[in-house]
């Protein structure tokens, strides 16, 4: 007997990884990218006019404004503004944990340094202090990984470690801000229908953008810096993150 079809997807497949907001979002940050970077784009790409790459950009923030009900005006400020205030709360409850746990261990250097490599403190902790929110989310997840029972009963004990119990589950909570994706949680119109032709439009403003994005990767594939900011998957990271410039004036 022949094994049962699959049934062909009936919806409209994206062309993008992430929710609608969350790319338009990211196509925004791609087009301040491009105009500001321009006058290298044109001679490449003539058609690349500041008039037509501001024309991209409005047809892009309309989608926003009209078809999702967001004010990419604000979009990117409130997507970043969620996760530095998370990241944030998490470097000052790692500060008090790590803290403690010199304390604690003050005169047991060995153990000390052992449950720092464990913990993330070792490789991570200098870059969280200066606010990289990469090496936030590593220290996090190694954290939350290494604390086992058998660590957690240790530190917890009023005769080892005698951290607080509240302490650390605090921290461990803070994973969820580092995994959660801040623009499509809050940015993602929940009372808008998305339709197939939504779906279709939006599409066809991702391969617009992204064709603007592959000649600014490569006009500047010499210079690594630049062309991340013509990075989808970069510059959504990045949004996320909280680490974006602010958008050119012109």
């Amino acid at each position: 007997m022949d094994a049962p079809k699959k049934k062909a997807a009936t919806g409209p497949v994206r062309a993008y990884k992430g929710a609608d907001a969350d790319m338009l979002t990211t196509l925004l940050v791609l087009l301040d990218a491009a105009l500001a970077e321009q006058p290298a784009l044109v001679q490449r790409r003539s058609r690349y006019t500041v008039p037509f790459l501001k024309a991209l950009r409005k047809e892009t923030a309309d989608a926003l404004e009209i078809d999702l009900g967001i004010d990419p005006r604000s979009a990117r400020q409130e997507a970043t503004g969620q996760v530095l205030t998370a990241a944030a709360e998490a470097r000052h409850l790692l500060a008090d944990f790590y803290q403690d746990l010199r304390d604690a261990y003050a005169n047991n250097k060995p153990r000390l340094q052992e449950l720092r490599a464990a913990l993330g403190f070792r490789d991570h902790y200098a870059t969280v202090r200066d606010e990289h929110q990469q090496a936030l989310g590593q220290l996090l997840a190694q954290f939350d990984q290494a604390m086992t029972p058998a660590l957690l009963a240790e530190l917890t004990d009023p005769a080892r470690g005698d951290i607080s119990a509240s302490l650390i589950a605090d921290i461990r909570a803070q994973l969820a801000f580092y995994e959660l994706n801040v623009t499509q949680e809050n940015l993602k119109g929940t009372a808008v229908i998305i339709t197939r032709e939504l779906v279709e439009k939006f599409n066809a403003l991702y391969r617009k953008v992204m064709q603007v994005a592959r000649l600014g990767r490569s006009v500047f594939r010499l210079a690594p810096a630049k062309a991340a900011r013509f990075s989808y998957s970069h510059s959504r990271r990045m949004l996320r993150g909280g680490q974006l410039n602010a958008p050119p004036t012109a």
